[in-house]
């Protein structure tokens, strides 16, 4: 995505000269910054300024984004975000990728949303360059159209998930205030077996576990083969969950080797957290929502699926605490069984009425 790294070039500049970024840094990274080996609970914390470098190099080589306005603070393994970007997806995409960094225990995102006003005609041709860059999205037949930063996305996908990349890619050009989303799936476009590898390539490539990794991918008789090496179990399975998509019937990894060795990133981590691992982390995160009142909570973590009991005074701090509990790097999904001054127990159901008791039967005599 050159075009993406020319832009961001030009955004960086205007936002020094409105006072956007709060650090500027131009310097390159040559190779990427290996992150702590050690993990949480080994030999302690990993070293913070190690971690946080690790960050801003995996921030720094994402196709996806430009980090350049980006600052991050590491403090006992909790990446704090800040300084401002001009689209909410390169937000969401920062804080995905610093959470698959090695020793990242949970990113507490405080990004702000600077939109960038840019000429229709500009913003039109990133965006047609961007779905071009974009396998899973290259064949399809997709008309954009922009108006005062409006996108109008029409023609035909094959799935929705198709449909849900292509907003995804064209919010993510600087300049698109708002999508109208009218792309409409059509039967008359077939599955092939190009579309559908393309489709894995594509996932494989938005997955900051996978983006670096020599994954091949080729498909028979709607049998995925998944061929090449990746450092961890972790990322292997990864892959494999990724490789399902419409059409297929089966995944073959078996010469998808693990070899830790052969890493192509050391920065990203090998495996998910611990549950307990889960539960630290959110304990730690209340320090960062003073508002909160963390002795009124009850937290319990099973497999990455975090329950939360308690009491909580506004519907806005029950908000903020299933915010802090999805901070935490591992979590799965919040059930959020928070209490406030607005809950009443439900009401109590009537009890049925008795059933007619049964006539007594006449004596035929």
């Amino acid at each position: 995505m050159s075009w993406l790294r020319g832009l961001a070039v030009g955004l960086v500049v205007s936002a020094l000269d409105t006072g956007l970024c709060a650090e500027p840094r131009g310097q390159a990274r040559a190779a990427p910054v290996l992150a702590p080996t050690v993990e949480l609970g080994a030999l302690g914390a990993p070293l913070d300024a190690a971690v946080r470098r690790a960050v801003l190099d995996e921030l720094g080589r994402d196709e996806h984004m430009s980090a350049s306005a980006i600052d991050v603070t590491v403090t006992a393994g909790i990446a704090e975000l800040g300084g401002a970007v001009p689209v909410a997806l390169w937000r969401q995409r920062a804080s995905h990728v610093a959470g698959a960094v090695r020793g990242v225990r949970a990113v507490v995102n405080r990004i702000r949303v600077v939109a960038a006003r840019r000429q229709d005609q500009v913003v039109l041709q990133d965006m047609r360059r961007a779905l071009r860059a974009t396998a899973a999205l290259r064949s399809m037949p997709i008309h954009v159209t922009v108006d005062d930063g409006v996108v109008l996305l029409t023609g035909s996908i094959t799935t929705w998930e198709e449909q849900q990349l292509a907003e995804r890619v064209a919010s993510g050009v600087p300049g698109a205030r708002f999508c109208q989303n009218q792309l409409a799936l059509s039967r008359a476009i077939g599955r092939t077996p190009a579309i559908i590898s393309a489709d894995i390539e594509t996932r494989l490539d938005w997955e900051p576990l996978l983006a670096h990794q020599p994954i091949r991918v080729s498909l028979r008789a709607r049998r995925v083969f998944l061929k090449g090496t990746v450092g961890s179990r972790a990322q292997r399975k990864r892959a494999v969950a990724l490789a399902w998509v419409k059409g297929v019937s089966a995944v073959d990894a078996t010469a998808l080797r693990i070899d830790p060795a052969l890493r192509a990133n050391p920065n990203l981590r090998d495996a998910a957290p611990k549950d307990q691992e889960i539960s630290t982390a959110i304990r730690d995160l209340a320090s960062y929502w003073p508002s909160i009142a963390a002795s009124n909570l009850r937290t319990s973590v099973v497999g990455g699926v975090v329950s939360i009991e308690g009491t909580v005074q506004t519907l806005a701090e029950k908000n903020a605490v299933e915010a802090m509990a999805r901070s935490a790097v591992g979590v799965v999904e919040v059930r959020n069984g928070l209490r406030g001054p607005w809950w009443r127990p439900p009401a109590q159901p009537l009890p049925l009425p008795a059933p007619p008791r049964p006539k007594p039967k006449r004596s035929s005599r």
